[in-house]
């Protein structure tokens, strides 16, 4: 329902802005960073002096509690924690960060079911790998630097033009879409070997993944580097992060 999110346990810093909330609270394993923000375009919310005013045009309002380790306003978030609304509205959060093996949906949060995906490889820089999962499940890696590759395999374009990594191991293969503002990369002259761990790419790219009949397959990314492909997705699919 309608109502007002207000802030009123041991927080130590609230930033209000436009149509979010932040807020920064001391728990025994580090201080955190509680983000709120309106899961859907029939959300609204209004930042006032006792919290974030919360209306919707439609139905009910939706939030996304997000509630991550952090370093100051203006630094890069570290460790995600597990956070939960009671049915009184009451936020709990974790007394630990969530375990470094877990591969997190950065859209909602939400922890992924890998139990049954092939493990690949590990990440060159752990870190630098984030997994973005549609609403309709398929989940991709977004990489920030280096994605080298998880094991041995093949650097080639396709009929169109395609840049590809294909894996030697299962006939898996990796597009690369350009992220942003960033150009595709460039095609090799002829099929490219790589070893393990070799670079591929270099940027800002989404890598999509499909075996090798061409099914779009899930890839996700541990919080300690690990790698992961198969057919998973998350459970919840949204409420998420505003999109563009």
């Amino acid at each position: 329902a309608p109502g007002v999110v207000n802030f009123n346990g041991p927080l130590t810093h609230m930033v209000r802005n436009g149509s979010s909330a932040y807020a920064e609270a001391n728990i025994p394993s580090g201080r955190i960073a509680i983000f709120v923000f309106p899961a859907d375009a029939d959300t609204g919310a209004i930042t006032t002096a006792d919290g974030l005013a919360v209306y919707a045009t439609v139905g009910a309002p939706r939030l996304l509690v997000w509630a991550t380790e952090t370093f100051g306003v203006g630094s890069n978030p570290g460790r995600p924690y597990y956070a939960s609304v009671a049915a009184d509205g009451h936020l709990w959060v974790s007394a630990e960060p969530i375990p470094q093996f877990e591969a997190i949906d950065q859209q909602t949060g939400e922890a992924l079911n890998v139990l049954s995906a092939r493990q690949l490889g590990e990440a060159s820089a752990p870190g630098q790998f984030g997994t973005s999962c549609e609403p309709a499940g398929v989940c991709s890696l977004v990489v920030m630097g280096e994605f080298a590759a998880p094991e041995p395999g093949t650097i080639r374009c396709d009929a169109q033009g395609r840049f590809e990594f294909v894996d030697s191991v299962d006939g898996s293969y990796f597009t690369f879409e350009p992220f942003s503002a960033d150009s595709p990369p460039d095609c090799p002259p002829s099929p490219q070997h790589v070893a393990g761990k070799d670079a591929v790419i270099i940027g800002s790219p989404v890598v999509h993944a499909f075996d090798a009949a061409g099914m779009p397959m899930s890839l996700a990314a541990g919080g300690d580097g690990k790698l992961y492909m198969g057919v998973f997705a998350p459970k919840a699919g949204c409420p998420c992060f505003p999109r563009d």
